[in-house]
């Protein structure tokens, strides 16, 4: 076996063996949000199609990766193991991917380095800390994924242009358009990020393969395919209402979240050349928000540095490749999570890819200094240093990893470290439930609400802990209600307002009536500030909780308001089987039609769903026949 193969097949080995020790955990954060429903599929194929077509991730829907996920739905919730080991295969593909096309874009452009650098850059994206809140955070599974296409699209398209290269035109571009035309959706599927693929083909070509004569032709073919992407996707993100009421549930505005943001960029760059063990997390919802650059000089220095090094980074693309493509990679990568989005400021997992710039800068530069080393000791010193800083790194992400595998005292740590952080303080008390400390959690969650106290989640976790211990007071709905219209329109918190009415319809929390779920939500559906999306579930949840209490009119009034905002499958099934218990057939069966001739279901969703609309049509039909109620004729 060639030496690089066999160094390649150590590094897995050794990344493999790293990020095992943080097996043990279990899951955390959005797992829970993403994956819930699982448990719901069984053998019923038709169960997983529902699971995927109502991820909570909105359109296009990531439906390949929620098929990785409902193909593991045995090991629901009681397995994240099982969960944790497809992660870890996936990173170690992807590393295997990433040698294979940075060693192959380097031989094209004559290096004779290829080999070396690219097993460096590979040891560095492979083994360093910032990967372990993506490859042991299980829904991270998403970008894992998205990653994979990208880098196989990439190898793919390498070989079309060595084919172009070689004056095999119509196989080349053969080759290159697939790549492009296939890989960019393909990867959307898994994760929106995957709309970075031509941006990354572009990049590259400026950079690494610079100096390599381009077909004819090529400049046409780039600008279909990787100059025309990008610009239709920015025009329709440009387009969309979610970049305006996206914001409506931070705590921050676009100017203000890009002002952040490019300071968050440096932060990413400085744990990156400088990992340190107590840096790395997943709980930075705490990170304060920038002033504008004329009120802040910190702020106007990181804006000019990214200006800077972006101008520097096209002025020497040819001069110094390896640091034009650090720079232009990174950013690339950073584009859609890091720019006008409405998102959370910081989240580590979001450098999985653009991680791949710096490594390949660090692995040239490690590559340079050996190769000008002026004597042999000069070299072994270097060497010695090469292996001391990647052996620290290492530790770095072991410390990591192992932090992962024991989930509550992790919690504690971070909740400790972050005691503004909103998420840490939600999941030390989680923690606690989980473990079946109700008590100490009930502690956690009045705590963070009297040091947070326009944050509705708390008392809507007080809440839910009334369920299970009937001596913990409940939280005054109408004050819940002015908090949770006061404060930032957080998902968990609607989350939790859906967990407390599912279990009153199971029985599970009698102690809680359906008035007091209405009296939380109260104004909130019609709160302007809020997404169309979010007033739409509030809606969902108010309705179930009149039906709750008998007022089935309220109840259909209710949802019908939500799907006037957001069409929903679950609202569909639920009017009509409410109409349907009150024989009121007609009315369930103008439900079921309503739904399916709904025109904003996305043209997938309106072929999948049919069958479930059918058969709910079905089932009104032959119940209405057995109880003699003539209706309707067939459609």
């Amino acid at each position: 076996m060639p030496r690089p193969y066999a160094a390649l097949l150590l590094l897995l080995g050794i990344a493999a063996a790293l990020f095992a020790c943080g097996l043990p955990g279990g899951f955390v954060l959005d797992d829970y949000v993403n994956l819930v429903g699982l448990e719901r599929i069984g053998d019923s194929f038709a169960q997983a199609g529902v699971f995927i077509a109502e991820a909570p991730t909105g359109f296009p829907g990531r439906p390949i990766s929620y098929l990785s996920f409902a193909l593991q739905h045995a090991s629901w919730p009681g397995d994240p193991q099982a969960f944790k080991l497809v992660n870890i295969a996936l990173h170690l593909v992807n590393g295997a991917l990433l040698f294979g096309w940075i060693s192959k874009a380097l031989s094209m452009a004559g290096d004779r380095r290829a080999a070396p650098v690219a097993l460096i850059a590979v040891a560095i994206w492979l083994l360093h800390p910032m990967q372990v809140s993506t490859v042991l955070y299980v829904v991270q599974r998403m970008a894992e994924l998205a990653a994979l296409i990208t880098f196989g699209a990439i190898l793919a398209y390498l070989e079309g242009r060595a084919l172009a290269a070689e004056g095999r035109l119509r196989s080349g571009y053969a080759w290159m358009s697939t790549a492009v035309a296939l890989g960019t959706p393909v990867a959307v599927l898994a994760k929106e990020n995957g709309a970075l693929l031509p941006l990354f083909i572009a990049v590259i070509e400026m950079t690494l393969l610079s100096a390599l004569p381009r077909p004819r032709r090529w400049r046409t073919w780039a600008a279909v395919f990787l100059a025309l992407p990008p610009v239709a996707l920015s025009i329709y993100f440009a387009l969309s209402p979610q970049l305006v009421w996206g914001y409506s549930m931070r705590g921050f505005d676009m100017a203000q979240r890009l002002y952040t943001e490019a300071g968050i960029l440096w932060d990413y760059v400085a744990k990156i050349l400088l990992p340190r063990p107590s840096a790395f997390g997943v709980y930075f919802d705490d990170y304060p928000v920038a002033a504008a650059p004329w009120r802040s000089l910190g702020t106007a220095a990181a804006i000019a540095g990214w200006c800077a090094a972006l101008v520097a980074a096209v002025a020497w693309r040819k001069r110094l490749p390896f640091v034009s493509f650090a720079v232009l990679w990174f950013l690339s990568g950073h584009l859609l999570e890091s720019s006008v989005f409405p998102l959370e400021l910081y989240f580590e997992h979001r450098n999985y890819v653009p991680l791949v710039g710096p490594a390949l800068a660090l692995a040239w530069g490690a590559v340079m200094l050996w190769e000008h080393a002026s004597s042999l000791r000069v070299r072994r010193a270097y060497a010695s240093l090469g292996a001391a800083g990647l052996l620290a790194m290492t530790a770095v992400t072991w410390v990591g990893a192992r932090d992962w595998a024991e989930p509550l005292r992790q919690t504690v740590v971070w909740a400790q470290e972050h005691p503004a952080s909103v998420r840490a303080q939600f999941e030390l008390g989680s923690a606690y439930v989980r473990a079946g400390r109700i008590d100490a959690a009930a502690r956690i969650f009045q705590a963070a609400r009297a040091a947070l106290p326009n944050e509705a989640q708390f008392p809507l976790a007080l809440a839910l802990l009334g369920c299970v211990k009937a001596d913990l007071p409940l939280p005054d709905p109408h004050e819940l209600a002015r908090t949770l219209d006061r404060g930032a329109a957080r998902p968990g918190a609607l989350d939790l307002v859906g967990t407390i009415v599912e279990r009153m319809e199971h029985g599970a929390c009698q102690r809680i009536p359906p008035e007091y779920v209405l009296a939380v939500l109260g104004e909130f559906s019609a709160n302007p500030r809020i997404s169309g999306t979010y007033r739409a579930a509030a809606l969902r949840f108010a309705g179930r909780a009149e039906a709750l209490r008998g007022n089935l009119d309220g109840a259909v009034r209710s949802l019908e308001a939500a799907d006037r905002l957001a069409p929903n499958i679950l609202s569909v099934q639920l009017q009509a089987t409410w109409l349907l218990s009150a024989s009121l057939y007609e009315d369930a069966l103008g439900a079921v039609e309503r739904g399916r001739r709904d025109p904003r279901w996305q043209p997938w969703q309106r072929i999948y769903f049919a069958r479930f609309f059918d058969a709910w049509e079905r089932q009104v039909r032959e119940q209405a026949q057995r109880n003699g109620v003539k209706i309707s004729a067939q459609r």
